[in-house]
Protein backbone atom coordinates (compact mmCIF):
# COMPACT_ATOMS: atom_id res chain seq x y z
CA UNK A 1 0.00 0.00 0.00
CA UNK A 2 1.35 3.46 -0.65
CA UNK A 3 1.81 6.31 1.96
CA UNK A 4 1.47 10.31 2.19
CA UNK A 5 4.31 10.52 0.06
CA UNK A 6 2.75 8.86 -3.20
CA UNK A 7 0.28 11.40 -2.95
CA UNK A 8 3.00 14.40 -4.28
CA UNK A 9 4.81 11.46 -6.47
CA UNK A 10 3.80 13.39 -9.83
CA UNK A 11 2.30 17.01 -11.21
CA UNK A 12 -0.90 14.70 -11.79
CA UNK A 13 -0.82 13.38 -7.92
CA UNK A 14 0.11 16.92 -6.80
CA UNK A 15 -3.08 18.49 -8.74
CA UNK A 16 -5.77 16.06 -7.33
CA UNK A 17 -4.61 15.71 -4.05
CA UNK A 18 -4.66 19.37 -3.10
CA UNK A 19 -7.33 20.38 -4.85
CA UNK A 20 -9.04 17.61 -2.97
CA UNK A 21 -8.17 18.94 0.47
CA UNK A 22 -9.11 22.00 -0.74
CA UNK A 23 -12.62 21.10 -1.16
CA UNK A 24 -13.13 18.45 1.28
CA UNK A 25 -12.06 21.36 3.48
CA UNK A 26 -14.33 23.87 2.12
CA UNK A 27 -17.40 21.21 2.60
CA UNK A 28 -16.57 21.04 5.88
CA UNK A 29 -16.27 24.84 6.75
CA UNK A 30 -19.24 26.10 4.93
CA UNK A 31 -21.17 22.91 6.17
CA UNK A 32 -20.76 23.25 9.73
CA UNK A 33 -20.79 27.04 9.34
CA UNK A 34 -23.86 26.86 8.11
CA UNK A 35 -25.20 24.87 11.17
CA UNK A 36 -23.64 26.69 13.74
CA UNK A 37 -25.10 30.03 12.33
CA UNK A 38 -28.73 28.98 13.22
CA UNK A 39 -28.55 30.25 16.65
CA UNK A 40 -26.62 34.26 15.36
CA UNK A 41 -28.81 34.33 11.79
CA UNK A 42 -32.04 35.20 13.17
CA UNK A 43 -35.54 33.99 14.50
CA UNK A 44 -36.21 31.18 16.41
CA UNK A 45 -32.52 28.86 16.79
CA UNK A 46 -34.36 25.41 16.83
CA UNK A 47 -36.45 26.31 13.80
CA UNK A 48 -33.60 26.95 12.31
CA UNK A 49 -31.96 24.42 13.09
CA UNK A 50 -34.67 21.69 12.24
CA UNK A 51 -34.86 23.66 8.99
CA UNK A 52 -31.16 23.04 8.23
CA UNK A 53 -31.66 19.69 9.30
CA UNK A 54 -34.98 18.90 7.04
CA UNK A 55 -33.22 20.01 4.01
CA UNK A 56 -30.16 18.30 4.79
CA UNK A 57 -32.15 14.81 3.80
CA UNK A 58 -33.49 15.97 1.26
CA UNK A 59 -30.35 17.16 0.04
CA UNK A 60 -28.71 13.82 0.28
CA UNK A 61 -31.85 11.92 -2.27
CA UNK A 62 -31.72 14.70 -4.44
CA UNK A 63 -27.63 14.02 -4.70
CA UNK A 64 -28.12 10.73 -5.51
CA UNK A 65 -29.98 11.69 -8.58
CA UNK A 66 -27.81 14.66 -9.77
CA UNK A 67 -24.92 12.00 -9.33
CA UNK A 68 -25.38 9.14 -11.11
CA UNK A 69 -27.39 12.09 -14.45
CA UNK A 70 -24.99 14.76 -14.75
CA UNK A 71 -21.99 13.47 -13.35
CA UNK A 72 -19.68 13.75 -10.15
CA UNK A 73 -17.48 16.89 -11.08
CA UNK A 74 -20.87 19.07 -12.63
CA UNK A 75 -22.81 18.15 -9.36
CA UNK A 76 -19.99 19.03 -7.25
CA UNK A 77 -19.15 22.15 -9.40
CA UNK A 78 -22.86 23.51 -9.58
CA UNK A 79 -23.54 22.77 -6.13
CA UNK A 80 -20.57 24.53 -4.51
CA UNK A 81 -21.39 27.37 -6.93
CA UNK A 82 -25.42 27.34 -5.67
CA UNK A 83 -24.07 27.50 -1.78
CA UNK A 84 -21.77 30.33 -2.92
CA UNK A 85 -24.38 32.45 -4.11
CA UNK A 86 -26.57 31.31 -1.33
CA UNK A 87 -24.16 32.66 1.08
CA UNK A 88 -23.47 35.93 -0.54
CA UNK A 89 -27.07 37.06 -0.34
CA UNK A 90 -26.93 35.91 3.23
CA UNK A 91 -24.30 38.18 3.87
CA UNK A 92 -25.97 41.05 2.45
CA UNK A 93 -29.16 40.28 3.74
CA UNK A 94 -27.21 40.25 7.33
CA UNK A 95 -26.47 43.80 7.03
CA UNK A 96 -30.33 44.93 7.78
CA UNK A 97 -32.14 44.58 10.57
CA UNK A 98 -33.47 41.10 11.85
CA UNK A 99 -36.90 42.96 13.30
CA UNK A 100 -37.73 43.21 9.54
CA UNK A 101 -40.07 39.72 8.69
CA UNK A 102 -38.88 40.13 4.67
CA UNK A 103 -34.88 40.32 5.93
CA UNK A 104 -35.37 37.59 8.31
CA UNK A 105 -37.27 35.12 6.29
CA UNK A 106 -34.30 35.98 3.38
CA UNK A 107 -31.44 34.86 5.16
CA UNK A 108 -33.41 31.89 6.87
CA UNK A 109 -34.44 30.30 2.98
CA UNK A 110 -30.60 31.32 1.80
CA UNK A 111 -28.52 30.00 4.38
CA UNK A 112 -30.25 27.24 6.53
CA UNK A 113 -32.54 25.70 3.18
CA UNK A 114 -30.89 26.59 0.12
CA UNK A 115 -27.36 26.96 1.27
CA UNK A 116 -27.60 23.96 3.59
CA UNK A 117 -29.02 21.86 0.96
CA UNK A 118 -26.45 22.35 -1.91
CA UNK A 119 -23.55 22.00 0.24
CA UNK A 120 -24.69 18.86 1.71
CA UNK A 121 -24.94 17.60 -1.89
CA UNK A 122 -21.57 18.81 -2.40
CA UNK A 123 -19.95 17.10 0.99
CA UNK A 124 -21.95 13.83 -0.12
CA UNK A 125 -20.33 14.26 -3.67
CA UNK A 126 -16.69 14.60 -2.56
CA UNK A 127 -16.70 11.49 -0.98
CA UNK A 128 -17.79 9.45 -4.06
CA UNK A 129 -15.62 11.89 -6.51
CA UNK A 130 -12.49 11.58 -4.34
CA UNK A 131 -12.44 7.69 -3.99
CA UNK A 132 -12.72 7.41 -8.22
CA UNK A 133 -9.88 10.20 -8.54
CA UNK A 134 -7.14 8.38 -6.45
CA UNK A 135 -5.84 4.35 -7.72
CA UNK A 136 -6.29 1.79 -5.47
CA UNK A 137 -2.77 2.17 -4.17
CA UNK A 138 -3.07 5.28 -2.30
CA UNK A 139 -6.70 5.32 -2.14
CA UNK A 140 -7.13 5.13 1.53
CA UNK A 141 -4.38 7.51 2.41
CA UNK A 142 -6.08 9.90 -0.09
CA UNK A 143 -9.45 9.59 1.36
CA UNK A 144 -8.20 9.73 5.39
CA UNK A 145 -6.06 13.07 4.52
CA UNK A 146 -9.32 14.46 2.31
CA UNK A 147 -11.54 13.27 5.31
CA UNK A 148 -9.19 15.13 7.87
CA UNK A 149 -8.64 18.04 5.82
CA UNK A 150 -12.54 18.88 6.39
CA UNK A 151 -11.92 18.32 9.81
CA UNK A 152 -10.19 21.35 9.61
CA UNK A 153 -12.83 23.11 8.01
CA UNK A 154 -15.06 22.39 10.86
CA UNK A 155 -13.14 23.16 13.24
CA UNK A 156 -12.66 26.41 11.55
CA UNK A 157 -16.04 27.22 11.27
CA UNK A 158 -16.83 28.30 14.89
CA UNK A 159 -14.13 30.92 14.34
CA UNK A 160 -16.25 31.73 11.22
CA UNK A 161 -19.42 32.17 12.50
CA UNK A 162 -17.81 34.55 15.46
CA UNK A 163 -16.48 36.82 13.02
CA UNK A 164 -19.66 38.70 13.05
CA UNK A 165 -18.43 40.47 15.78
CA UNK A 166 -15.93 42.06 13.42
CA UNK A 167 -18.18 42.63 10.47
CA UNK A 168 -22.12 41.36 9.79
CA UNK A 169 -20.56 39.92 6.42
CA UNK A 170 -17.39 38.13 7.02
CA UNK A 171 -19.61 34.42 8.12
CA UNK A 172 -21.41 34.00 4.95
CA UNK A 173 -18.64 36.25 3.09
CA UNK A 174 -16.32 33.97 4.18
CA UNK A 175 -17.92 31.12 3.54
CA UNK A 176 -19.14 32.53 -0.10
CA UNK A 177 -15.61 33.10 -1.16
CA UNK A 178 -14.27 29.67 -0.39
CA UNK A 179 -17.44 28.30 -2.48
CA UNK A 180 -17.20 29.84 -5.36
CA UNK A 181 -13.34 29.08 -5.60
CA UNK A 182 -13.45 25.64 -4.91
CA UNK A 183 -16.10 25.53 -7.21
CA UNK A 184 -13.84 26.50 -10.08
CA UNK A 185 -10.81 24.59 -8.93
CA UNK A 186 -13.05 21.40 -9.86
CA UNK A 187 -13.63 22.17 -13.09
CA UNK A 188 -9.90 21.71 -13.68
CA UNK A 189 -9.98 17.74 -11.85
CA UNK A 190 -11.57 15.77 -14.94
CA UNK A 191 -14.91 13.12 -14.49
CA UNK A 192 -14.94 9.81 -13.23
CA UNK A 193 -18.40 9.01 -13.51
CA UNK A 194 -19.03 5.67 -15.60
CA UNK A 195 -15.35 5.57 -16.02
CA UNK A 196 -12.80 2.44 -14.32
CA UNK A 197 -11.32 3.17 -11.00
CA UNK A 198 -7.28 3.07 -11.54
CA UNK A 199 -5.60 0.71 -9.58
CA UNK A 200 -1.81 2.33 -10.27
CA UNK A 201 -0.62 5.42 -10.37
CA UNK A 202 0.56 4.72 -13.71
CA UNK A 203 -2.97 4.52 -15.02
CA UNK A 204 -3.68 7.41 -13.92
CA UNK A 205 -0.92 9.12 -15.56
CA UNK A 206 -2.56 7.50 -18.91
CA UNK A 207 -5.90 8.80 -18.09
CA UNK A 208 -5.13 12.08 -17.38
CA UNK A 209 -2.93 11.98 -20.83
CA UNK A 210 -5.67 10.71 -22.68
CA UNK A 211 -8.80 13.02 -21.56
CA UNK A 212 -6.50 16.00 -21.62
CA UNK A 213 -7.26 17.45 -18.05
CA UNK A 214 -4.70 17.71 -14.99
CA UNK A 215 -2.26 16.16 -17.42
CA UNK A 216 1.36 17.76 -17.47
CA UNK A 217 3.63 15.10 -16.24
CA UNK A 218 6.42 13.96 -18.56
CA UNK A 219 7.89 10.58 -19.50
CA UNK A 220 10.38 10.76 -17.52
CA UNK A 221 8.49 11.57 -14.21
CA UNK A 222 6.15 8.05 -14.19
CA UNK A 223 9.52 6.42 -14.05
CA UNK A 224 9.88 8.00 -10.69
CA UNK A 225 6.87 6.83 -8.70
CA UNK A 226 7.04 5.71 -5.48
CA UNK A 227 7.62 1.85 -4.57
CA UNK A 228 4.47 1.23 -4.08
CA UNK A 229 3.85 1.64 -7.83
CA UNK A 230 6.45 -0.05 -8.59
CA UNK A 231 6.15 -3.20 -6.47
CA UNK A 232 2.51 -3.26 -8.05
CA UNK A 233 3.21 -3.42 -11.20
CA UNK A 234 5.82 -5.93 -11.17
CA UNK A 235 3.47 -8.37 -9.28
CA UNK A 236 0.63 -7.70 -11.73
Amino acid sequence: MGDVRDLFISRTMIHRTLLSWYIWFVCGLVYYGIMFSSPSIGGNMYLNFFIAALFEAVGMLIGIYLFNWFGRKKSIVGSLWVAGVAAIIAAVLSQYDDESDGYLAGKILTSMVVGKLFITIAFDGVFIYASELFPTVIRNTAMGSSSAAARVGSACAPYIVYSQRVHPLMPFGIMAINALISGILCMTLPETKDKAMPDTIKQVYMNSQHSGIDAGNTDDETTKLAPSYIMLESTA
